[in-house]
């Protein structure tokens, strides 16, 4: 099969190191793919792009279709060990691109996987060729770089997810690198250092990131409440509970009329007032 591949800025098919074990060419060349049984990117993008694929390990589905597989490295299977041991390792992406200035539209995907490499490894060394490596001189502006490239690319409204092993690098200084928070997590593994984190685009379109303006008649409808109309939305309420909703329902009409700020600003000074 035919393939048309984008390499990273700044590098050509010359530049790949990994020689087809057909014909000894750069791996790229027709008598290759002819032999590879691999899924095309349709025209368009899918909906998930896996930023760092390597051996798409932990896919269920390693040929999903709806996922864009994608990594700068490429390379052929490998056999690694004998016997009952033996294991092999490939790195062949759908698309080769660099994740610190991916090609892609703003906002193309739902969702995006991020597992960079996370050692310090020779450049020759068989776990760097199979997984990647850090460089220990730019690895903070590489992994900066490719979180807004993972954002960018991201739909709002879509989902981040983040796979990081603390054997070189504590989490916490890779979190530094991106302004994103993440939702939450997961540490794995025996000695609990590889984890998992989902981070969410927001989409300002939605929920109730509206500007004082839009929010006019929301508020004009809550100061407007009868009693009737809280027990119609929460059902029979003793005398207290409706207290205690009335002051609710006044305390958030007074925040979304504070200020011009959108309303659930974290920094909002109203932020956590009392109801009382």
């Amino acid at each position: 099969m035919n393939s048309t591949w984008n390499y990273p800025p700044g590098t050509s098919q010359s530049d790949l190191t990994v020689r087809c074990p057909n014909c000894g060419s750069n791996l790229g060349c027709n008598c290759f793919w002819e032999e590879e049984e691999r899924v095309a990117v349709p025209e368009g993008f899918p909906p998930i792009l896996d930023a760092c694929c390597g051996g798409r390990q932990f896919w269920f589905d390693k040929q999903n279709p709806n996922v864009l597989f994608a990594d700068c490295r490429v390379m052929p299977d490998k056999v690694v060990g004998s016997g009952k041991d033996a294991r092999t390792r490939r790195c062949l992406p759908d698309r080769v691109h660099d994740f610190r200035q991916m090609e892609y539209p703003d906002e193309t995907f739902q969702l995006v996987v991020f597992d960079p490499p996370h050692l310090f490894l020779g450049a020759n060394s068989f776990m760097a060729q199979s997984y990647g490596s850090l460089n220990r001189d730019t690895w903070r502006e590489d992994l900066s770089k490719g979180f807004g490239e993972c954002f960018r690319v991201l739909k709002a409204g879509g989902v981040l997810i983040f796979k990081w092993n603390e054997c070189d690098v504590p989490l916490s200084e890779v979190l530094k690198l991106t302004p994103n928070k993440p939702l939450f997590g997961h540490p794995s593994g025996k000695a609990k250092r590889t984890h998992w984190l989902a981070f969410w685009k927001p989409d300002p379109s939605r929920g109730l990131n509206m500007k004082k303006q839009e929010t006019k008649p929301l508020v004009d409808r809550i100061e407007q409440m009868s009693n009737a109309d809280i027990q119609l939305l929460c059902g029979d309420l003793s005398r207290q509970e409706m207290r205690t909703a009335r002051a609710l329902l006044d305390w958030v009409a007074r925040q979304m009329r504070s200020d011009q700020k959108p309303f659930g600003d974290p920094d909002d000074s109203h932020a956590g007032g009392s109801c009382t």
